[in-house]
């Protein structure tokens, strides 16, 4: 539809805005169209983007590691894009109080998301499994759907902790889940400008995320997040052994990622002009 649009502008002299909300031309979606046989295809669509772009007098991109991106693969000049980031009303969206006092016998870990493998939660699964090693009492809370369920299930059975996780399936609401536990964990492989991240630093849980490009763009290591290494299920582990140990400081940590939030990506503060 983008294509057309632009095609039809260029030729009825209306001037179009293009946007960008995904690495739509990076490593992870070149592989991934290899892996489904639809390269060719892909590449076609490439070229016709590219050829296409021009004819757009603006871009709009939800991040900067994005616009970059983007910006390569369509030979577009950075001045013609402009960065405004998935904002949220950040009036609406409370603070969060720790729900659980003993979280050493008792921690709970959330997850909002698709499943889906490029979100990474079969890391997590396995993450999950490495921990209960040391903490047995540990609980993953799943809220999302998708073509990984079944799968998930079978391996959360197969590692012997299906009883330290649940999955909920979609649920409304999701953000309200986000009270009910200790830390929010995000552990995605590829992401646009992730909106589930946004409103998870504006409640002020702490916070685990994946070191990709998109997230860091958001969170910083060690002072608004712990950030561990994509696609590693033991350092992600790790990090959620850091979390549980050092308990109060992420508790600090996280508050400075919701004034950063409030500063940053509060959507009154992020408008087209």
């Amino acid at each position: 539809a983008n294509l057309i649009s632009r095609i039809a502008c260029k030729f009825t002299g209306t001037t179009i805005v293009g946007t960008f909300v995904n690495d739509s031309y990076g490593n992870i979606r070149v592989e991934q169209h290899k892996n489904k046989g639809s390269y060719y295809k892909f590449r076609f669509f490439w070229l016709l983007d590219k050829w296409t772009a021009r004819f757009c007098k603006h871009w709009i991109s939800n991040a900067k590691c994005i616009a970059f991106s983007n910006a390569k693969a369509l030979n577009i000049k950075s001045e013609r894009i402009k960065i405004i980031y998935r904002g949220r009303d950040a009036k609406k969206i409370s603070s969060w109080n720790n729900p659980i006092i003993d979280y050493k016998n008792d921690f709970r870990f959330v997850y909002l998301g698709r499943l889906i493998k490029v979100k990474g939660i079969l890391d997590l699964i396995n993450a999950v499994s490495i921990l209960v090693e040391i903490y047995p009492n540990i609980h993953l809370d799943i809220y999302g759907s998708g073509p990984l369920n079944e799968e998930m299930k079978t391996i959360a059975k197969k590692n012997k902790v299906e009883n330290n996780i649940t999955l909920h399936g979609v649920v409304p609401n999701g953000i309200d889940k986000l009270y009910q536990a200790n830390c929010f964990v995000f552990p995605s492989r590829s992401e646009g400008f992730s909106g589930s991240l946004i409103e998870a630093m504006l409640t002020g849980i702490p916070i685990i995320a994946s070191d990709i490009l998109m997230n860091l763009e958001a969170i910083e290591a060690n002072k608004t997040a712990l950030v561990h290494r994509v696609s590693n299920a033991q350092d992600i582990a790790d990090k959620m052994k850091e979390m549980i140990e050092k308990y109060p400081t992420m508790i600090e940590m996280g508050k400075n990622a919701r004034v950063v939030a409030q500063q940053r990506f509060d959507i009154e503060n992020n408008r087209f002009s």
